[in-house]
């Protein structure tokens, strides 16, 4: 999701993409499928127009309704690419977050972001108390301190019953946390197109064989294809 504010001075913010492993030098995050976990380092990467210099506050929100951390940060007004790193304590708890911009106390931007829980922790399913503790956020704040002073302006709704079910999240293992998980993916990821190895069959004609799709890793690659030296030229093509 992508949050944008046009203001009276002509600035305006786009708040792009929640992510991890940002690139200083290229201003992309090297984690290209945006999959992220408990113990993955955010990095909110929002874009700035040109105008005059201000000063906006970033918050950021768990699925339980806790803020995490508001932090205020300095735009210079010239456009720019930014990267904003909050400090958080890990564990992340699972589920939906979502990351505001304020300035003057008014939301101008958001965007909604996914952690996901983990399923297999070195090597094996987790087991109740493995999931409770990777799963249920940190020990205390997030921060140093409690934001919940900024529930109203952040406009934080529905607090008890999003606690609840993060609560209720937390404590899943097994067969159960594996099908919350693949609900969470279905909220950000869709099945775009399938193919099948070996041969199709007749119950499947619909489905394509991988060596005849574009995207496939089977599918065929000239380019890359080595072939015997040619006599005339004598070059592997």
């Amino acid at each position: 999701m992508y949050g944008i504010f046009l203001f009276k001075k002509s600035i305006c913010c786009f708040c792009n993409q929640v992510g991890s492993d940002f690139d200083l030098k290229e201003a992309i995050f090297r984690n290209y499928g945006q999959f992220l976990g408990p113990y993955s380092d955010l990095v909110l990467r929002h874009t700035w127009g040109p105008g005059e210099p201000l000063v906006v506050s970033i918050a950021w929100i768990d699925p339980a309704k806790v803020i995490a951390a508001s932090h205020d940060v300095n735009i210079t007004g010239e456009g720019q690419i930014t990267p904003h790193k909050p400090l958080l304590k890990l564990p992340l708890r699972p589920g939906l977050w979502t990351c505001k911009i304020m300035y003057r106390w008014e939301i101008v931007a958001e965007v909604d972001f996914l952690v996901l829980p983990l399923t297999v922790f070195k090597g094996n399913s987790l087991d109740f108390s493995q999931a409770a503790l990777h799963h249920n956020g940190p020990i205390g704040y997030y921060a140093k301190q409690d934001f919940s002073e900024f529930e109203e302006v952040l406009k934080v709704t529905n607090i008890k019953e999003a606690r609840a079910a993060a609560d209720e999240n937390g404590q899943k293992y097994g067969p159960v946390l594996e099908e919350w998980t693949d609900q969470l993916c279905a909220i950000f990821w869709s099945v775009q197109d399938t193919c099948q190895t070996g041969e199709v069959s007749s119950e499947c004609s619909s489905i394509r064989k991988c060596e005849e799709t574009s995207w496939s890793s089977l599918s065929p690659d000239p380019k890359s294809t080595i072939t015997a030296i040619n006599p005339n030229t004598g070059y592997i093509r």
